[in-house]
């Protein structure tokens, strides 16, 4: 017979599994946004001016980052409070009043969220006047990033009266509005007139271009404000820049996949150095690689381990400009990388090959030469010209070389695989070619260059482009992987340069071509731009 206690702990067990709840199973997700279901005042109300404003939903809510996400255009003087009320209901207590013949807008991102699921009411906007009719007119355009004609988004665009010539840097703009995903953006319930539009990254959010460190594209005049329904396509372009400082400086810094500090100046610099203020004991050097420009640098160090412990003071022509850290996002490849051979001008038996990282060692008895007379050694020798190439002596009745690993070695130990190359004139079986058709006309004043950048964001080679729409062709290009860059140099200097406010000096344009051009040996390489 089982004890009365056991007993009982055995039907509480039972029970307890009996009640234990579990994850409902099954069933479809909700993906339905918030609908708004009432508004008070209506939305689109005529000649009223509330201290608060109720938008009620038809399910539960919550609120996400909605200082960041909600504009209000006009601008408010004092910010609006806005809270969740009732669970599905958001307040906007008014803390100034509304000014009197005004169209107000108030967009909400994707600040308001379903409570369950964290479903967006995207694009909420609310639309009140306190005059008596509802201003209607638009503006519309795209905002790139001038360096590489990529897409900004989230960036404020403003809009001021024409006759508005210091609001942008001390004042209040008169409309205000976000870029999408894309960098569109769209005014709209404008009033009658001409406007002033600019677009900032804003670095301390009071609406005014007053930092150094802050992006700003304008207009070069005045634009009209037009029924939307008129625009016919009518879009404007901005382009997104940060101004050279007056003074040298380091406009940004970035860890190439090799492994070399990328520094790009405000200013072309005649020499570089770097001292870490951080390690004690040992010595880490660095190998300088300067563009052709001589405003961007490749920093090579002799070890990139335990780097990202270290505190950099990067000096330019012996005055210090700024204390950076050295941060790697990705992998070191395991293969050094070599170019196919080039023949250097006015000899018929030097050729220089280009690497992907500096070359530390050359190991002559692992390389060899091949020609109608048999096998011949070759000599390798360091260029002194070039951090990442080196050069190879060959007798000039040979016709291939061959490199056994370990003949090059850079400065972290990585080598290659055999490497088999044709000398003198390349092997169209090692090379491929790259075809360009470029469709669309862009801007054309100036200089415009086809550019091709390899991995480490280097200039390999470049042509002249004549006229867009046109094809440009690279009929023996190494095998590798490269980026497309189209360069609008206005002023022909070679390097690019950004715009200057004060002066209304538009930026000039480089258009990266989005995603990797894979070069492939014999293949022939087809890019529509």
């Amino acid at each position: 017979m089982m004890p009365r206690r056991s007993l009982g702990l055995l039907l509480l067990a039972i029970l307890g599994g009996c009640a234990q709840v579990r994850e409902p199973t099954g069933g479809p997700v909700d993906e339905t946004p918030p609908r708004l279901v009432l508004a008070e005042p209506p939305t689109g109300s005529t000649g009223v001016r509330p201290e608060r404003i109720l938008l009620s939903f038809d399910e539960r809510i919550k609120l996400d980052r909605v200082r960041d996400n909600l504009v209000i255009s006009p601008p408010l003087a004092v910010a609006p409070d806005v809270r969740v009320t009732g669970g599905r209901t958001v307040e906007v207590r008014l803390n100034a009043p509304l000014e009197q013949g005004t169209t107000y807008v108030f967009n909400f991102g994707n600040s308001v969220l379903d409570l369950t699921e964290g479903n967006a009411a995207s694009d909420l906007n609310y639309v009140i006047a306190t005059g008596e009719h509802l201003d209607s007119l638009t503006i519309q355009g795209t905002v790139r990033v001038a360096n590489s004609g990529m897409a900004a988004p989230d960036v404020p665009v403003m809009a001021y009266p024409a006759d508005d010539t210091t609001g942008f840097t001390q004042g209040r703009p008169r409309y205000l509005t976000r870029t999408g995903a894309r960098g569109e953006f769209l005014f709209h319930h404008l009033a009658p007139g001409r406007y002033q539009v600019y677009a900032l990254r804003d670095k301390n959010g009071n609406l005014r271009y007053d930092l150094p460190n802050e992006e700003v594209a304008f207009l070069e005049g005045p634009t009209e404000a037009r029924p939307l329904d008129t625009l016919g396509g009518r879009s404007l372009d901005l382009w997104l820049f940060r101004e050279h400082p007056r003074q040298q400086a380091i406009l940004d810094h970035s860890v190439t996949e090799n492994g070399a500090w990328r520094w790009v100046f405000a200013k072309p610099v005649n020499e570089v150095s770097i001292a870490d203020l951080a390690r004690r004991g040992g010595r880490t050097t660095w190998r300088m690689e300067v563009s052709e420009g001589r405003d961007t640098v490749l920093a090579w160090p002799s070890d990139t381990t335990a780097l990202d412990a270290g505190e950099y003071e990067v000096s330019a022509d012996d005055v210090a400009l700024d204390t950076l850290k050295y941060r790697r996002d990705q992998a070191m490849p395991f293969l050094l990388e070599i170019s196919p051979p080039r023949p250097r001008e006015g000899t018929d038996h030097l050729f220089s090959l280009r690497t992907s990282r500096p070359v530390a060692v050359l190991d002559q008895d692992k390389a060899l030469a091949i020609g109608t007379s048999g096998d011949q050694p070759v000599a390798l020798r360091s260029d002194p010209d070039e951090v990442r190439s080196f050069l190879v002596e060959a007798p000039a009745a040979m016709e291939r070389l061959i490199l056994f690993p370990g003949a090059v070695k850079d400065i972290y130990g990585g080598t290659h695989d055999t490497l088999r190359v044709s000398l003198g004139r390349a092997d169209p079986a090692e090379l491929g070619l790259l075809r360009v058709e470029l469709r669309t006309p862009e801007r054309a004043e100036g200089l415009q260059w086809l550019e091709f950048l390899d991995r480490q964001g280097a200039v390999a080679q470049r042509l002249v482009v004549d006229t867009i729409p046109g094809t440009y062709t690279w009929p023996m290009t190494p095998p590798g992987i490269y980026e497309l860059r189209l360069f609008h140099d206005t002023n022909e200097n070679g390097r690019w340069d950004p715009g200057r406010l004060d002066d209304r000096q538009q930026p000039e344009v480089r258009l990266r071509l989005e995603g990797p051009v894979n070069v492939r040996p014999n293949w022939e390489v087809d890019v529509v731009w």
